[in-house]
């Protein structure tokens, strides 16, 4: 999950799952390049946001949350599954939506934080700070969930 969360298709190659790695590893280029991506973050950092918001493709710019999530849900799900070698039961179908919350709430959250730049007129830093806090309300909503409709409390 680590090594996705540096860059999409890092953490696929770390758990040799090359396929997705290879396609996550192009997606994130082609998205990089065609959004003005890199481009963007250097005005954004220097402070100069109007030439940042000049320069970004926002119709491919919002590819880039999708497939950052993905990238790291993916990751880990893999690393989970693959270090598992529980039988299938309801406890383990149960377990395979755990988390999928913080990832969801990441996504969205970046999503929502690049289109809404007028709160800070800085598209990169929205989207970050929007990828965190979609992050901790998609785990909350899910502690929730788990806790009162399924009955897995905190301690499980």
């Amino acid at each position: 999950m680590a090594w996705s969360t540096l860059f999409p298709g890092f953490g696929q190659i770390y758990n040799r799952d090359y396929l997705p790695a290879v396609l996550f590893l192009v997606s994130e280029f082609l998205i990089n390049v065609m959004a003005n991506l890199n481009i963007g973050i250097y005005h954004a950092f220097n402070g100069d946001y109007g030439k940042s918001l000049s320069v970004l493709d926002f119709q491919w710019l919002l590819f880039y949350p999708c497939i950052y999530g993905f990238s790291i849900w993916q990751a880990y799900r893999y690393a989970i599954d693959n270090n598992t070698n529980l039988p299938i039961d309801e406890n383990t179908k149960r377990a395979s939506i755990k988390n999928a919350g913080v990832y969801i709430g990441l996504v969205v959250g970046m999503t929502l934080g690049t289109i809404w730049w007028t709160f800070m007129g800085n598209p990169i830093i929205n989207g970050l700070v929007g990828g965190g806090i979609g992050a901790i309300i998609g785990f909350s909503i899910e502690a929730l969930f788990n806790w009162f409709l399924i009955g897995i409390g905190p301690q499980e």
